[in-house]
């Protein structure tokens, strides 16, 4: 028969990072063994005890099952295995040492085998341990979650022990010489190394990625203070950051504002910005900065690096969105633009299907060379239109696929630009015509008389009455000078000699 307590909760902030304990008072613990988990004692008899942990936003309780198991079986079960007894654990332990330190395993098929898994688990932060699996393979390494588990401080006496639950329920226990783990599902014991804490960059990625959005539903806890300020707490009510901001924004790196200026946290809950912050673009795993007027990159964990990068995902399968590649040309001869179309495979390149179209250009008086999207009058675009022929009718592509509303612009005799539709050039185009009559579309009117016009991903950059703008980001011509971005923000000179940077989203940061 299986008897069913609960746990007599007693709550201790005993730990220098706030973590919960709880006391039992039911039972004497006898031991600790891999794959039963924790064996009390009690009127003579030896129970496993099983707990079922659940914290969160709307629920907080501790449940134990007292599953009786006879001292024969016991001693049948534990043979041969790596157990931990109560007289093992050292008493009186805060496990303050376990934020500076990591459990290790390393998994080899034989001694000098050059491929082999790494176990790494350690206290991420003050409420989460993180187990991950680097494997090594020659000389590379590919790092993995395996999980992240919240965790509670189970006190038998005078000597605790750490129980992790939810995703892997494992207990840390502190021994008089070392740290033991073990597995409450897993009789195999491993034998983890205790080595000096070393957070790479892709664990803290790993974790966020996999963990953050659990937190934000079911751990964080944004607090207003009677000043209006906010901090950041977590549903035990502990503060995560101990500073108050103006506000704050959770994500897989916690942006927290005061005026215009912001601190970046990873999930580690370490700032990893030295001075204020002006403005920030992520990446998933480096973050470009704006500090002190200067741009700088930035790992996740804080670490300045040379530039940006992004770690690689895996997306799910998507129905394919097909996509028709087609090379377009515009060419001058005997006085005359001609339109040139083929159409490709989807590489963009030629195949024995491809065919050529020409088609005359009108209204072209007075241009010198047009241009496409790569700044050459030649270019491969891509069109959800398909070029066929019926059976028994052939077409034309400038028939079938309507290349009308693509942006060109072009050098005119006298040495200024222009920008228009490619539809406007069209001789015969009264749908478009019609189209564009409409304030839905623009008209290009303002965008004559040019000095200069470049397109650079993701804009076109162009200058008129000596100042600058970028199409179509801007309304207006605004900058004296606007140089070219360097990641998402360029560095800009406004006529009245004041200086900052540009982002990709059109804000603008004044210098300091």
């Amino acid at each position: 028969m299986i008897k069913l307590l609960y746990i007599v909760l007693s709550l201790f902030p005993i730990l220098s990072f706030g973590q919960q304990t709880y006391k039992v008072t039911e039972g004497e613990l006898k031991f600790i063994v891999p794959g039963k988990g924790i064996i009390i004692k009690k009127d003579n008899q030896f129970f496993e005890m099983k707990l079922n942990v659940l914290f969160n936003k709307s629920k907080k309780s501790i449940e134990t099952k007292l599953q009786p198991i006879s001292e024969e079986s016991l001693k049948l079960f534990c043979k041969g295995k790596s157990l931990v007894s109560y007289s093992d654990i050292k008493e009186n332990h805060h496990f303050n040492d376990l934020q500076k330190i990591s459990f290790n395993y390393t998994y080899r098929l034989s001694n000098d085998d050059k491929k082999y898994d790494e176990y790494k688990l350690y206290l991420i932060n003050k409420n989460f341990f993180a187990y991950f699996t680097n494997k090594y393979e020659d000389k590379n390494k590919y790092t993995d979650i395996e999980e992240y588990m919240p965790f509670i401080i189970i006190e038998f006496e005078n000597k605790k022990i750490i129980y992790t639950y939810d995703n892997e329920e494992i207990f840390i226990i502190p021994t008089n010489k070392l740290y033991k783990i073990i597995h409450q599902y897993d009789s195999e014991s491993k034998e983890f190394k205790t080595e000096k804490l070393k957070i790479s960059n892709e664990e803290i990625y790993k974790f966020s990625q996999h963990a953050f959005h659990d937190l934000e539903d079911e751990f964080f806890v944004v607090d207003t203070l009677p000043s209006k300020k906010v901090r950041l707490k977590n549903i035990h009510n502990e503060i995560l950051i101990s500073e108050a901001y103006d506000s704050i924004v959770l994500s897989s790196i916690i942006k927290c504002f005061n005026k215009n200026k912001m601190d970046l946290y990873n999930l580690s809950f370490n700032k990893i910005n030295k001075f204020p912050v002006q403005a920030s673009k992520g990446h998933l795993g480096s973050i470009q900065i704006l500090e002190k007027n200067k741009l700088k990159w930035i790992d996740w964990t804080g670490k300045e690096i040379k530039k940006g990068f992004s770690y690689p995902i895996v997306l799910l399968p998507e129905a394919p969105q097909h996509e028709y590649k087609y090379e377009l040309a515009i060419s001058k001869s005997n006085e005359k633009f001609i339109l040139k179309a083929r159409n490709m495979d989807v590489f963009g390149l030629e195949t024995n299907t491809t065919e050529i179209d020409t088609l005359s250009l009108t209204n072209a008086f007075g241009i010198k060379n047009f241009y496409f999207e790569n700044n050459n009058s030649k270019d491969t675009i891509s069109s959800n239109q398909e070029f066929y022929h019926f059976d028994n009718f052939k077409t034309r592509i400038t028939e079938m696929v309507d290349f009308s509303y693509n942006v060109i612009y072009f050098q005119r005799d006298n040495g200024t630009f222009g920008m228009s539709y490619l539809g406007n050039f069209y001789a015969n185009n009264a749908d478009f015509k019609k189209n564009i009559a409409s304030s839905e579309f623009n008209n290009f009117n303002e965008y004559q008389e040019l000095q200069f016009v470049e397109f650079k991903y993701p804009f076109y950059k162009m200058k008129k009455n000596n100042l600058f703008k970028l199409f179509p980001l801007h309304k207006e011509f605004r900058y004296k000078k606007l140089e070219d971005f360097q990641g998402n923000f360029a560095r800009f000179e406004l006529p009245n000699g004041k200086n900052g940077w540009l982002s990709k989203e059109g804000k603008e940061y004044l210098d300091d």
